[in-house]
């Protein structure tokens, strides 16, 4: 389970082995392989809050606050202006 939804994450957020490893201090092909399944979550996962904290910087936003048409203040995505 952890593997599909790590890869579906990483996709989403359009994000490379190297670019979240260089981020979290991991190397990129430890990160590929729990990204594949190669290698199993451990135990101990002390890289998991940082991995975690770095891919929700990097989600795009669905319902969060948007621009306008105009640039202007942010809005809701069901808010008239």
């Amino acid at each position: 389970m952890f593997v599909e939804r790590f890869d579906g994450l990483m996709n989403i957020a359009e994000l490379s082995n190297s670019q979240l490893g260089r981020e979290i201090s991991m190397n990129p092909s430890r990160v590929g392989r729990l990204r594949s399944g190669a290698r199993p979550l451990p135990k101990h996962h002390e890289f998991l809050p940082g991995m975690c904290a770095y891919l929700a910087a990097h989600l795009p936003c669905g319902n969060a606050m948007r621009r306008n048409s105009t640039g202007g203040r942010k809005k809701r995505a069901n808010e008239k202006l």
